[in-house]
C-alpha cells in the first residue's frame, strides 16, 4: 500500500481512546453499539453532513464485530 499525500494525512491523533477503553473481553452487538456511540461522541457535523456522525457509529460497530468474528 502506498502512502497518502501530506494533504490527506491528519496532524493529530484521531483515536477514540474512550471508545477503545470500553473494549475489554468479549465483544457482542450491544457492546459494539456502545463503542460506536462513544467513538462518535463529540463529533460536530458541518452543515449538510450530519448523517456522517451516524455513519461513524455504524462503521465502528461493524468493524468491531467483524474483528471479533461476529459480523
Amino acid at each position: 500500500m502506498g502512502r497518502l499525500p501530506e494533504v490527506y494525512r491528519s496532524r493529530r491523533s484521531n483515536r477514540a481512546v474512550a471508545a477503545e477503553a470500553l473494549v475489554k473481553g468479549r465483544v457482542d452487538a450491544a457492546l459494539a453499539e456502545k463503542v460506536g456511540a462513544k467513538a462518535a461522541e463529540g463529533a460536530t457535523p458541518l452543515a449538510g453532513n450530519a448523517y456522517k456522525v451516524q455513519h461513524v457509529k455504524v462503521a465502528v460497530k461493524r468493524a468491531l464485530l467483524a474483528a471479533a468474528g461476529r459480523s
